[in-house]
């Protein structure tokens, strides 16, 4: 059983005593910083004798973050053509303070925008696992794909599999600014795992929406992908017959009509880019399209599966249906028409716990809403 010590991510601030402000990252060449972080490091595993893992990873940044900019480590990262050379520098000499205190500890650090790049020469020790983020990819093609989006997250894991033992990958599956509406890549998420196992990933964590219970597909991905973790090597056809087994128990009568729903949000998604930050319309590729026939063509899929419903699993598919009903406000607002429709949200929002809307963000007390629908979406 894999057992962490102290924080699971980010933990180069806790560890150094530095700010947890994003962008802010210790200098990674100062000896005080190493000593003061090696201290941490070895008292956390002492009051955790069963931690088989141990996060010495960098601070939180936004997609435009660097490391330390001082003298010291910009020689080094100049020297490994990446950020990744003083960070992976220091992670390394940590790895092997402890090793033999502790072999059966590894240190985890994040490959994660700034210091996701492999370095020129620079190898993880045999005690250090590398967990790449794929926080910048596309999610509506998969990753073997010739989606030019995907092309650097490619590159980059087929250079850390060429120099990593212990690769890990964590990897996301919602959109972070908008949890309700359709995020159509449950057809994507096998072709992604197998191209995992493809590239010596040994472990691997999946990232969706954390905070509060789902009204889109929370529970189905999570299922499905606690399925294919379990059993990579299964074939579609089985991950399909397991995706029809669950819709069939979890939404009951009515599941074909949801399963018309994945396949065709995963059509329209196809046509463009989806990433976790992106609006309805560039997740379901809607862009010149007959907006009205399309939401109301998915919206007659939801009504159809709720008619067919018993009182049994009423309940998961209006619950579910909910990506839809919030989709077509963010679309087709109307301060004339649409107040009752936000009303309508607001209390089966409220009716099934669905306290989150995005990463962090309440849903206020307010049916309708302490900032403007438009600050909102």
């Amino acid at each position: 059983m894999i057992r962490y010590a102290g924080d699971f991510v980010h933990s180069l601030p806790g560890l150094a005593g530095t700010s947890r402000e994003p962008n802010v990252q210790p200098c990674l060449t100062d000896p005080a910083v190493y000593e003061k972080v090696l201290k941490k490091v070895r008292s956390t595993l002492k009051s955790h004798p069963k931690a088989t893992i141990i996060s010495v990873s960098q601070n939180d940044s936004y997609a435009d973050g660097l490391g330390c900019q001082c003298e010291n480590c910009r020689a080094i990262d100049e020297r490994e053509g990446t950020p990744m050379g003083s960070l992976l520098t220091f992670v390394n000499k940590i790895a092997d303070a402890i090793k033999d205190e502790y072999p059966n500890v590894y240190v985890d650090t994040l490959a994660y925008r700034y210091t996701r790049k492999a370095p020129k020469t620079v190898k993880p020790a045999d005690n250090v696992i590398i967990r790449l983020c794929s926080i910048e990819c596309c999610f509506s093609h998969d990753l073997d794909s010739d989606c030019p989006q995907n092309e650097e997250f490619k590159r980059d894991i087929e250079d850390w599999a060429k120099i990593s033992k212990n690769l890990f990958v964590w990897d996301y599956t919602t959109d972070f600014l908008y949890y309700i509406i359709p995020f159509p890549n449950l057809k994507v998420l096998y072709d992604n795992v197998r191209f995992f196992v493809d590239h010596n990933v040994t472990g691997l964590f999946e990232q969706g929406n954390y905070q509060s219970v789902s009204g889109e597909f929370g529970e189905l991905r999570a299922y499905m992908l606690a399925k294919i973790m379990w059993n990579p090597d299964m074939s579609e056809r089985q991950y399909e017959r397991i995706m029809d087994d669950f819709l069939e128990g979890y939404y009951g009568a009515g599941w074909q009509y949801i399963k018309e729903y994945i396949n065709k949000t995963s059509e329209l998604s196809a046509g463009s880019h989806m990433g976790i930050y992106d609006s309805v319309k560039q997740n379901l590729s809607l862009e010149g399209k007959d907006i009205l026939g399309v939401i109301g063509e998915l919206e007659a899929l939801w009504r159809s599966a709720l008619e067919a419903a018993d009182e049994e699993h009423y309940a998961n598919v209006e619950r579910s249906s909910l990506q839809i009903r919030y989709a077509k406000l963010l679309l087709l607002w109307d301060d004339d028409t649409s107040p009752a429709e936000l009303e309508e949200l607001y209390g089966l929002l409220k009716k099934y716990n669905i306290t989150r809307f995005r990463e962090g963000v309440s849903v206020p007390e307010d049916p309708y809403f302490t900032t403007p629908l438009a600050e909102w979406r």
